[in-house]
């Protein structure tokens, strides 16, 4: 049988042959570190397939006195014969198996953190992304980008019939080429040295109370690509106070 014994030191594994080991009674001087140990303390079967050829030299002379250790040698390696006999084992398609599952996993996190712009921008791949989703649990956003809306008109109108009630009426539009959903709207009330009277901010169900189509399915739907459409949203103020107003979209 044959023996493999690693050095205490540099933990270097050696090929040894039962003859070496009785010329020094074991004691052994590492060809990698130099260090020299009792080899017959630490000896292991080699493990088959065989272990990377291994082979000693000449002895060497040693630093103390002029009796000689045996010098054991060996090409450079670190592995253990465990790990050397899991290698030898492992199919050759296995690396490639690991590589295509890194992949998937790799596309698969981009796809689920980039699936708002990706729904956006090919409408195609949202059946895809959504049957996702629904495996994992999640939900494909519309992508939103408060930079492409924009309010084109708007203008605060008091109401003839009721006391205090002032229609806000605005135009907003949707610029992106992709459906947008519902941005928040921001009304700040000014006086006349421009100074801030009251700032008010709605929601997409407030001020889409006055459409024609349902609130919820405006909001399931989002704004289309390149579209606008008008707000009608009453509000109770003192017209007196406020002379001037700011409308500001944004997104939450």
């Amino acid at each position: 049988m044959s023996w493999i014994t690693s050095c205490p030191a540099c933990m270097q594994w050696f090929h040894v042959e039962p003859s070496q080991l009785q010329v020094r009674q074991g004691r052994v001087r590492c060809g990698h570190c130099h260090q020299v140990f009792d080899a017959s303390l630490r000896l292991y079967p080699q493990p088959e397939p065989a272990f990377e050829s291994m082979q000693a030299v000449s002895d060497a002379s040693s630093d103390v006195n002029s009796s000689a250790d045996i010098n054991l040698s060996a090409e450079a390696t670190r592995r253990s014969p465990t790990q050397t006999s899991l290698h030898a084992h492992l199919p050759p398609y296995f690396y490639s198996f690991c590589t295509l599952l890194l992949l998937c996993l790799f596309f698969g996190q981009l796809a689920y953190f980039l699936r708002a712009p990706i729904a956006a921008h090919w409408p195609e791949s949202k059946p895809v992304l959504v049957s996702m989703c629904s495996m994992i649990g999640c939900k494909v956003p519309q992508a939103s980008d408060i930079r492409q809306l924009a309010i084109l008109d708007s203008e605060l109108q008091q109401d003839s019939q009721r006391d205090g009630v002032v229609y806000l009426h605005a135009t907003i539009a949707n610029r992106a080429n992709h459906v947008q959903p519902y941005p928040m709207l921001e009304l700040t009330l000014t006086d006349e040295q421009d100074q801030v009277l009251s700032k008010t901010s709605f929601s997409p169900t407030e001020y889409l109370s006055s459409a024609s189509m349902e609130t919820s399915v405006m909001m399931e739907k989002g704004m289309s690509a390149a579209s606008q459409f008008r707000i009608e949203l009453p509000l109770l103020i003192n017209a007196q106070l406020a002379s001037g107003y700011r409308a500001l979209l944004f997104y939450p």
